[in-house]
């Protein structure tokens, strides 16, 4: 599954501050259609290292409401700054 990129990559933290306030912007409340069978779903996740700079993220896609899985993909590297709750 190829993804485009949305953005670059933010480097400090005030770039990911920057960064949250510019996508919360661009959130919608509006309702969604409604699920099928075909509708593909993602989560992820990311955590840090605890007392370190590593970080790990995992992705899942899945559809027919989450029981078939479609794709998964994982990532792992250096955190640029420290996890800012």
């Amino acid at each position: 599954m190829l993804i485009r990129a949305l953005h670059a990559w933010p480097t400090t933290e005030a770039e990911a501050e920057a960064l949250q306030r510019d996508l919360a912007g661009r959130v919608s409340s509006a309702p969604l259609a409604p699920l099928t069978a075909d509708t593909l779903i993602a989560g992820c996740d990311l955590a840090y290292e605890k007392g370190g700079d590593r970080c790990f993220a995992a992705v899942v896609v899945a559809r027919d409401f989450g029981a078939t899985v479609v794709e998964t993909s994982t990532a792992h590297g250096r955190a640029p700054f420290e996890y800012v709750p």
